[in-house]
């Protein structure tokens, strides 16, 4: 994954928790692993060292099961560590596995304070072998981890176009209520709940919409068009009251150009629950696309381009596909949205689903299949620690590039992306497999065939 190639995937309806989910950071990630119902209720190191000398497998939970997992963990790391170095890594994975398996059987979703401890420490582990077997991974690591955070600017331009509507005092207000939230990294909600109280005053202004786009500023929306599905006409949408400044007609018609050279890919008819295109810029080598569902369902959807970044065809075409196949996984087909009267919890029926923030797998849907297929073996790993890129050395051989390493879903669009274009590098086994992945569905194959088809019309391709 390069710089060049970041991307963007936000799946959160348009309210607070939107805002709560948008703010989080620029890379989609994977739900953390939040108590609810614990075993030990207490954390404390002498309940901590009990736990620690009781025998940990538990009935019906074998060696062999804990080995293969293992296996799967260590990834590259396994052939190259000591024997004394994986014994201590079993140690650590067969509390964790213990620890799963009584959770199954109360049927409770989230992991323990214990277990989220014993994963913590596993995963401090693996990281250590990986930067003492693969010299270069720190450095390499760190400079990924820099790329694919967006670290929020305290300077909010949403915020300056307002100062011409809010009276001084409250302009003031906003701008020390928002520079406080990124300073100090401070509470989200209460901060919104603030400053959405200030914009309230104000008749002229969409308090809500003003809102999601300051603490969404750094994706840089500068223009918002509806989408006419019947004849993929777009018509700008008027951004008075939302804090976004209104473009020229010169500008209108420049940005359009961007929603044809998408449908130069995407064959219309695939097209058909896109209600909204945007154009979102923060400059050259940062977003060049992203996609959002707009209802709490997940059956209409957004698309957003930065013109800034579509220079490069290939590289252009590459990331539309990919972002269509967060579509293609995403949509209301695939997955359960949380909403205000659904919590995630309440969601939960199966331990073999694949879930983020506010989101749930059917059983049977693509990205489900594929997590089960390729992830779920060491998916605590990756869940435990999301920012640290070290977790792409253990696993190089199974991901196309290092942004795929990033989540399961952020994987499936990669590689939907490459299916649909070849590279024409080498790969491996692995990595081909998961291309493969996607031939055993009718559907998806049919998909391929339309963008191909519709590229080669478009002279994309050859």
């Amino acid at each position: 994954m390069y710089l060049e190639r970041k991307k963007i995937l936000i799946k959160t309806a348009v309210t607070a928790l939107t805002i709560i989910s948008l703010a989080g950071g620029i890379l989609p990630q994977r739900a953390k692993a939040e108590s609810t119902q614990l075993y030990v209720q207490s954390t404390t190191d002498k309940n901590f060292d009990i736990q620690r000398n009781v025998g940990y497998l538990v009935p019906g939970l074998t060696e062999e099961n804990v080995n293969q997992r293992l296996t799967s963990l260590l990834g590259t790391l396994d052939k190259k560590v000591s024997a004394e170095e994986r014994k201590k890594a079993y140690d650590m994975l067969a509390k964790i596995v213990s620890l799963e398996k009584m959770r199954r059987e109360e049927k409770v979703y989230n992991p323990s304070k214990l277990e989220n401890i014993y994963m913590t420490r596993l995963n401090d582990y693996l990281n250590q072998l990986t930067i003492k077997y693969f010299p270069d991974a720190k450095k390499i690591a760190e400079e990924l981890e820099d790329a694919y955070v967006q670290t929020p600017s305290v300077q909010n331009p949403i915020i300056e176009n307002l100062k011409s509507v809010l009276s001084k005092k409250d302009y003031q207000k906003v701008k020390k209520l928002y520079e406080n939230y990124i300073k100090t990294d401070g509470d989200i909600e209460q901060t919104a709940d603030d400053i959405y109280e200030i914009l309230s005053k104000y008749k002229e202004l969409k308090a809500e919409a003003v809102l999601l786009n300051i603490f969404t500023a750094d994706n840089g929306t500068v223009a918002q068009f509806t989408i006419n599905t019947s004849n993929m006409t777009l018509k700008y949408q008027d951004p008075t009251g939302t804090g976004i400044k209104k473009l020229t007609k010169k500008q209108i018609t420049k940005y359009k150009q961007a929603w044809k050279e998408l449908r130069k890919i995407i064959p219309d008819s695939m097209l058909k629950n896109f209600k909204e295109f945007d154009i979102s810029t923060d400059g050259k080598y940062g977003v060049l696309a992203f996609v959002q569902n707009i209802d709490e369902k997940g059956k209409t959807w957004k698309i957003s381009i930065d013109p800034a970044d579509m220079d490069d065809k290939v590289e252009f075409a590459n990331t539309v596909i990919h972002e269509y196949g967060h579509y293609l996984s995403l949509n209301d087909t695939q997955v359960t949205y949380a909403n205000e009267n659904m919590d995630e919890d309440s969601m939960i029926d199966d331990f073999d689903l694949y879930r983020e923030p506010s989101m749930i797998t059917k059983k049977n849907s693509y990205l489900n299949q594929f997590y089960n297929k390729y992830w779920k073996d060491f998916a605590i790993d990756r869940d435990i620690n999301t920012s640290s890129q070290l977790f792409y050395f253990r696993h190089s051989n199974q991901f196309i590039d290092t942004y795929a390493s990033t989540s399961c879903a952020e994987d499936f669009a990669e590689c939907f992306s490459f299916y649909v274009l070849p590279s024409g590098e080498k790969l491996t086994k692995e990595q081909q497999e998961k291309l493969d992945f996607f031939d055993q569905f009718k559907k998806v194959k049919e998909i391929k065939t339309q963008i191909l088809s519709n590229m080669k019309k478009n002279n994309i391709i050859m």
